[in-house]
């Protein structure tokens, strides 16, 4: 499957997860209100990082080897089985100690069951191969798959949960939309790979799952410690409020990393045979699509927060008009984070340089995070997060440039700016003649998108946005 239909298949899967919270989670928070997501949310959020422990790197790791070896059935069932085994084994052991730690330590006394039901991702957690379709470029599977587990998901969360005691329900029907996923995965492989028993060599793949298991642990120290410090620090209705902000914005960034997620096979393959220029392309042509499109998605973001807010999470979740307002700046920052650390130092198996710049963001967010919770609760965590990305892509960058002729383009930057202030004259016309929130926020939407892409195509004549509206058309006519 080529770049064009595994972009096509992994934008469709970005853009059902950005619909999917905009149904499920207006729901859930109006039934269970900001103290029973809170708590949720700490229960998944905690329980995910023994998850990402087990995993050890795999998920991050799995597809660049996959894509090496992917032209020999015999040695990428070598490699898929020496991975899969590894994952299994740690998974197994993290489940243990988990299990010891919810029953010995009285903090999770009063929440036990909730932690318990958790613990199903923990010991299913090496079920998770999207690592093997992702080397394979067969985004479709996982795009198919993913969309139909979410709706089954759906579907019971309007079903079992109901009331504001239902936050078990709701916690189970969360757990199954990620187990389901990697109990279908194990199903799918038969005829990609064979599991081997014989003369698997565990050690090699040790030292480079080693670093970046260290990256993606700290990405998710940062990523994910701030909940759970919340939590401990704070309050669940804290936690609560901050969820809202995040989970709503984290909805967005997918869409836009979703060509870079599609180019790391292409990108470890053009590195490996050292077509050094090839990758300097692809990597430049993403650092533009990021300064096109996540620009204008954060301005709008920030300006309509107080609409956002209401219609997707409901009055009870006013108070975190501000913390979006603050996260709104991770829309931008998170794709370049991506980029630099992730599809450039990765890549190019610079994993001690990746290392080093996702490290101290991680040692940055979790000292700002102890600092400012206790004073500005969610929204200190809501700033800790923005001034950690920022961290990282500045450390990051200062690697890449040293090796790659890969820069950011600060014209285009600056024509996303300008022409995303014309959204502020758009939110206070309609504000002043609309009172419906969802009507202005439609309204708001769409002229802005208009608006935008308008001035880019017959002002700022972008290649990107015209190339991507005749290609549209052209599918459209066909």
């Amino acid at each position: 499957m080529n770049v064009r239909k595994n972009l096509f298949y992994n934008a469709l899967l970005a853009v059902f997860n950005v619909l999917f919270p905009l149904v499920s989670f207006p729901y859930a928070s109006r039934i269970l209100g900001p103290d029973g997501v809170g708590i949720s949310q700490f229960a998944l959020t905690f329980t995910q990082y023994f998850v990402i422990v087990a995993a050890l790197g795999i998920p991050v790791y799995g597809i660049r080897e996959v894509a090496k070896y992917r032209s020999s059935k015999i040695e990428l069932s070598k490699l898929f089985s020496e991975l899969f085994f590894i994952n299994a084994i740690a998974s197994i052991g993290l489940f243990a100690v988990y299990l010891v730690l919810i029953f010995s330590v009285t903090f999770f006394a009063i929440n036990t069951s909730l932690y318990f039901f958790c613990s199903a991702n923990i010991l299913l957690g090496f079920l998770n191969i999207d690592w093997l379709y992702s080397g394979l470029d067969e985004f479709k599977t996982i795009a198919v798959r993913s969309m139909i587990i979410k709706l089954i998901s759906l579907a019971a969360l309007f079903v079992f949960v109901k009331t504001p005691d239902d936050v078990l329900r709701y916690l189970i029907v969360l757990i199954f939309s990620i187990v389901g996923n990697q109990i279908w995965n194990t199903l799918l492989i038969k005829g990609k790979v064979t599991f081997v028993f014989r003369q698997l060599n565990f050690r090699k793949h040790m030292k480079p799952l080693f670093l970046i298991f260290a990256t993606v642990l700290a990405i998710n120290i940062y990523g994910m410690l701030d909940i759970v410090l919340l939590g401990f620090f704070s309050n669940n209705r804290e936690v609560g409020l901050y969820s809202a902000t995040v989970r709503i914005v984290r909805t967005i960034v997918p869409v836009i990393t979703s060509l870079g997620t599609v180019l790391i096979p292409s990108m470890s393959i053009a590195i490996a045979q050292n077509e050094k220029s090839k990758f300097e392309e692809m990597a430049n042509k993403f650092s533009h699509a990021i300064s096109v499109f996540s620009i204008p998605a954060a301005v709008g973001t920030y300006i309509y927060a107080p609409e956002i807010i209401r219609v997707i999470s409901g009055n009870n979740f006013i108070d975190a008009i501000p913390m979006m307002r603050m996260v709104a700046f991770v829309i931008v920052l998170s794709p370049f984070l991506s980029l630099y650390a992730m599809q450039v130092l990765m890549t190019s198996n610079k994993n001690r340089e990746m290392l080093i710049s996702i490290l101290s963001g991680a040692v940055f967010s979790v000292v700002s995070n102890i600092v400012v919770i206790p004073f500005l609760g969610g929204l200190g965590s809501a700033i800790c997060i923005v001034t950690t990305e920022l961290l990282i892509i500045i450390i990051a960058y200062h690697f890449v440039k040293k090796d790659f002729a890969i820069k950011i383009n600060a014209q285009t930057i600056f024509v996303s700016l300008l022409f995303s202030g014309s959204f502020v004259l758009i939110a206070y016309a309609l504000r002043r003649v609309l009172s419906k929130d969802f009507i202005i926020l439609a309204a708001g939407i769409s002229a802005s998108v208009i608006v935008y892409l308008l001035l880019q195509l017959f002002v700022a004549k972008d290649e990107l946005v015209s190339g991507s509206l005749n290609k549209f058309l052209r599918i459209r006519n066909s």
